[in-house]
């Protein structure tokens, strides 16, 4: 007889015994075909349970568990978006972005107003008074005084309300004439403007680089004129745009575009009389615009009339400053 070791009794259900199941955080995606308790393959995920939101502007935020579906949709398309401006500033009108309402997309000043910086200031006029707190009016405001008035809105010049003497004292009718310097040479940094055609347009225009460079002369010996106007500061400035060494002696375009402005100058420094403010003379005002080593141009604020003169001659000083 055949030994009973040799037939099997009982046989195995299934291949479990040789399969090793893989770890399923997220569930099994496949069991062994000859071990179905055992997982052979998981899931790399847990996408198959997670729904995605709609997300027309991006998603700010996927599924832990499912990097390829998003559970937080961005609101708007602000993250794509770069603002003009953080905010909307004063007498300003902004639109924003149609995919982003918190940003604005472009600024305008209104009517009246002009940028400056991240802000809109007044736009004044030519006559307008420029106060000690930098503001603009058309008009003399309660509680402000005025320092200066407006004259050349190109270039944001006004012209103090009264004439100064050498040392920045503002003087009372009858001004103070001066020599310009009381000696000579040819300025350094200053160019010889002497053709009559370009000297209000392009040569030695800029009165602010003119003062500068007479300040910084040696060779003039006390330059008169330009020490008033640079040591100028008005009562009740209050701003950093009219404090002393701000205030300068004007170009000969400058005095020109006060020419020009003259009426309506004047008749704001009439108004203004209770504040101590002075018309301009119908007499010659030195300019800081150089003609040679020895002449300097100058006007006379009756009819415009433009020469060169020697330093030694007087004439009337009226800072100007901008606004």
């Amino acid at each position: 007889a055949a030994p009973c070791g040799s037939v099997c009794k009982k046989a195995y259900a299934d291949n479990c015994r040789n399969r090793t199941a893989v770890q399923t955080p997220y569930g099994c995606e496949k069991s062994f075909d000859d071990c179905s308790s055992k997982c052979e393959k998981a899931y790399s995920d847990n996408c198959r349970n997670r729904n995605a939101v709609s997300a027309p502007y991006g998603c700010q935020q996927t599924y832990g568990d499912c990097q390829s579906k998003c559970e937080v949709a961005y609101p708007d398309n602000c993250h794509n978006r770069t603002a003009a401006i953080a905010s909307c500033p004063a007498n300003a009108t902004c639109s924003y972005f149609a995919d982003c309402a918190a940003k604005i997309q472009s600024w305008s000043c209104n009517s009246g107003y002009e940028k400056s910086g991240n802000s809109c200031i007044i736009s004044p006029s030519v006559g307008f008074y420029i106060f000690g707190d930098g503001t603009a009016s058309g008009n003399l405001t309660a509680g402000k005084t005025p320092i200066a008035i407006v004259f050349d809105t190109v270039n944001r010049l006004a012209v103090a309300m009264k004439d100064v003497n050498s040392n920045g004292t503002a003087v009372n009718t009858g001004g103070a004439p001066m020599y310009w310097s009381s000696g000579y040479c040819d300025t350094p940094g200053l160019t010889n403007c002497t053709n009559n055609n370009t000297v209000t347009t392009s040569c030695g225009v800029n009165g602010r680089t003119n003062t500068n460079a007479i300040l910084a002369s040696s060779c003039n010996g006390i330059t008169y004129a330009a020490n008033g106007t640079n040591n100028y500061e008005p009562e009740n400035c209050n701003s950093s745009f009219c404090k002393r060494n701000k205030w300068f002696l004007p170009s000969l375009r400058d005095l020109q575009n006060l020419y020009y402005a003259k009426s309506s100058v004047n008749n704001s420094l009439t108004l203004a009389s209770r504040y101590g403010a002075q018309t301009l003379s119908n007499d010659v005002y030195w300019s800081s615009t150089e003609y040679s080593n020895t002449a300097i141009w100058r006007m006379r604020m009756s009819d415009s009339h433009r020469a060169n003169y020697g330093r030694f001659y007087n004439a009337y000083v009226r800072p100007v400053v901008y606004y």
